[in-house]
């Protein structure tokens, strides 16, 4: 059995025909105060208040909503970020379209998701998140992503790769096709919480295609995978502790997806073993759907699985494995670091140990 679906226009994923709305915030990662404009408003039903002024680490919240299917336009609005960047924003399904453009800005002082709702409801259709912080972070986490991810997909390829999530479930991957050059961290920022030494991080990272061949194993069923998405946005806000007293920790996780294929006999499993996903195939399994059903159905459980992964593979005093990363001189989060190249560890030996950490 296999999937294919295209979203350039996503469709409508519940009897909620006559408008498109969205749950929308925009959150502050500066150290001071910002304000951020909303204005340029074509054929909204209701917009974001605006002017929005915010405290560092404050998160304005509100609903907005397009013109009912009836009013002829495209409905769009324009928001202005602390940096003078300036994206629109377009929000409509059917004959119109839901799109962030620019999606992101080069220097990362914007982050923005615009993750689909919950499939098959009355429910809103969108949850728009906005992040506006400095852009210091997305350059250190591109060095260390080009530094080190060829390596890895390339002894992913040679060797494969087990990864288990849970004591019923896993995934090998065999091929990992992916351009290293298409993963993207277009923005991060970071700013202490109540807790002592504990920092949040909301980081936006964009995959423009990947493709996965492998297997999965389900409560000692084996299916076939194969698996393709294009322009993947995947929203994490982590939390971490500086002096690595405690583990990082996932603590919210959306995404938005474009287009995506799926074939093999996993599918079939998974349609046996889980209601929800048999009811998303028979009803039209678009990837907006699809993005739907990550961001609500089983966001929990995904969390929960990334969480394990990252409690097996980082010790609670140290990191387990070198990393290789070059890093220009600039302003760090805490404060100016020099131009430096750390050892290097290879991916060679960074998957056994992967393997070991993470897998056993």
């Amino acid at each position: 059995m296999s999937l294919r679906m295209n979203l350039l226009v996503p469709p409508k994923a519940s009897d909620k025909v006559e408008l498109t709305d969205a749950n929308m915030a925009i959150a502050n990662d500066w150290s001071d105060h910002i304000t951020v404009i909303i204005d340029n408003d074509s054929t909204m039903g209701q917009s974001f208040p605006s002017p929005v002024n915010l405290d560092s680490g404050a998160t304005a919240s509100g609903y907005i909503q397009a013109s009912p299917w009836y009013v002829p336009g495209q409905s769009s609005f324009d928001i202005t970020f602390h940096s003078g960047h300036k994206m629109t924003i377009d929000i409509g399904t059917g004959l119109y379209v839901t799109d962030a453009s620019p999606p992101a800005f080069a220097d990362g002082t914007v982050g923005a998701v615009l993750a689909p709702g919950q499939p098959f409801s009355t429910g809103t259709d969108f949850n728009f998140l906005f992040f506006d912080g400095p852009g210091i972070l997305p350059p250190l986490i591109n060095s260390f992503v080009q530094a080190n991810l060829p390596a890895i997909i390339s002894s992913i390829n040679a060797t494969g790769i087990t990864i288990k999530v849970s004591d019923s479930i896993s995934f090998n991957i065999s091929t990992l096709q992916l351009d290293p050059s298409s993963v993207v961290c277009t923005y991060a920022g970071a700013l202490p919480s109540e807790d002592a030494n504990v920092w949040n991080a909301n980081v936006v990272v964009s995959v423009g295609a990947a493709t996965i061949v492998g297997s999965e194993t389900i409560s000692d069923q084996t299916g076939s995978l194969n698996l393709s998405i294009t322009n993947l946005v995947l929203y994490a806000q982590v939390a971490f502790d500086t002096t690595f007293a405690t583990k990082p920790k996932v603590k919210a996780l959306q995404c938005s997806l474009d287009d995506y294929s799926l074939s093999g006999t996993l599918l079939a499993i998974l349609e046996v073993l889980f209601p929800e996903i048999a009811a998303l195939v028979a009803l039209g399994a678009t990837a907006y759907r699809v993005a739907g059903f990550i961001n609500t159905t089983f966001n929990q459980q995904i969390i929960d699985a990334i969480n394990s992964a990252i409690g097996k593979a980082i010790d609670s005093r140290a990191p387990p494995f070198l990393i290789r990363v070059h890093l220009p001189r600039g302003l760090g989060l805490f404060g100016e670091y020099q131009e430096c190249n750390s050892e290097v560890l290879m991916a060679s030996t960074l998957l056994p140990l992967m393997n070991h950490h993470i897998l056993q």
